[in-house]
């Protein structure tokens, strides 16, 4: 089994930053992830990757 991998994505609205853990799945995974903030979606997916733990970072921007 691979490693998990840590992606960083920045809400497209408020800016807010969150980091969450990807890892693969054997038969596909599909959600959406919004920001707590503004309450826009983040992130939507539907892939072979699922996203888990979602926690907020700081950004400058």
């Amino acid at each position: 089994m691979r490693p998990p991998i840590i992606v960083i994505f920045v809400c497209p609205q408020c800016g807010a930053g969150y980091q969450t853990t990807q890892r693969p799945q054997t038969q596909g995974a599909s959600g959406r992830f919004k920001c707590e903030f503004c309450q826009t979606d983040v992130y939507a997916w539907s892939s072979p990757y699922t996203y888990l733990d979602w926690q907020t970072v700081e950004t400058f921007t």
